[in-house]
C-alpha cells in the first residue's frame, strides 16, 4: 500500500480488485444485497459483480 500513497492525489489512479467465491448452491439474494451494500460503502460500483443465484 505505500506505492499508492505516492499516487493517491493524481487523479488517473485506478485500482482493480478481482475476488471469486463459489459456494454450492451459489448466493442467497440477501447475502448479495449485504455485499453490494459493502461495496457502495467502500465507494465502489456494484454493479460489476458477476454472481450465479442459488439454485
Amino acid at each position: 500500500m505505500k506505492v499508492l500513497t505516492h499516487f493517491a492525489t493524481d487523479p488517473s489512479l485506478r485500482l482493480r480488485v478481482r475476488f471469486e467465491v463459489a459456494p454450492e448452491g451459489g448466493l442467497p439474494p440477501n447475502r448479495l444485497e449485504e455485499i453490494q451494500a459493502a461495496l457502495r460503502e467502500l465507494g465502489l460500483d456494484p454493479m460489476g459483480l458477476n454472481w450465479k443465484a442459488e439454485a
